[in-house]
């Protein structure tokens, strides 16, 4: 027979095992047509992402094309140009996720003149609050992705050369991991739709398997189900109530 401490113990393992709800990791994908899936919705990337991480993961889309990371671009023609003032973004906001991915950049090169201090900080800040809103969500594990790479020659040109360095800074002033979605896309351009910039659903797949590694490698980051917190009665013993102690001590 335990002690009491045993039974306590033992009552935490069964509490653990048959009654704690199991956590479900709630990841939610950020950013412009890219994570909606322009083109292939039906297998845009978070589709494929979840069908990958599997039972035990939520995974939900909160894609809106054309949006930017860089805030105060919406007005009355566009009242949702920037992500922050999109329903997706209140959506994603609402989920509470435990992870977050986020894509945005693509829509600020053609918005922002990014070679200038202002864009380049108007970037940067929109990401800054975008990270920090999510984290006072709940997340507890943010990656950003470097946008892919696109055959437009101008649009690639400043993605390359302007873009992707700003993206690189948010790894050390926001501590979030980094998803190099460019260069997977620029290794294999088969990979692109004919408009230089939307994926096929095989870009969409590899996209997904990117950021599925990168889940993978980290061990996801939701926090285990707590257990019971069963603890030792006011009493020092447990009564034979059937005579067992004095059978087996006999």
């Amino acid at each position: 027979h335990f002690k009491p401490e045993g039974y306590a113990a033992m009552a935490n393992a069964i509490y653990s095992v048959l009654i704690a709800p199991k956590a479900t990791i709630k990841v939610a994908c950020v950013g412009d047509s890219l994570t909606f899936g322009n083109g292939f919705t039906d297998r845009a990337y978070p589709i494929v992402l979840q069908e990958l991480l599997g039972n035990g993961y939520e995974v939900k889309n909160f894609g809106a094309g054309g949006r930017t990371a860089t805030e105060g671009l919406s007005d009355s023609v566009r009242p949702d140009r920037s992500y922050e003032d999109t329903q997706e973004y209140r959506n994603s906001i609402a989920m509470k996720a435990d992870i977050v991915v986020i894509c945005l950049g693509t829509n600020d090169v053609f918005e922002c003149d990014l070679s200038t201090d202002s864009g380049k900080q108007g970037y940067l800040n929109g990401m800054k609050n975008l990270i920090a809103d999510y984290r006072a969500a709940g997340a507890q594990k943010v990656y950003v992705c470097l946008p892919p790479y696109g055959s437009q020659a101008t649009l690639n040109a400043q993605v390359g050369s302007l873009l992707l360095p700003l993206v690189r800074q948010l790894k050390d002033t926001c501590d979030v991991e980094l998803i190099d979605l460019y260069t997977i896309i620029e290794q294999d351009q088969s990979l692109l739709q004919n408009d230089g910039i939307h994926l096929t659903a095989e870009g969409y797949a590899a996209m997904a398997n990117a950021v599925y590694q990168a889940i993978l490698q980290s061990g996801g980051s939701v926090t285990p189900p707590q257990t019971g917190n069963f603890s030792v009665t006011d009493k020092d013993t447990v009564q034979d109530v059937y005579g067992f102690d004095e059978k087996f001590n006999s």
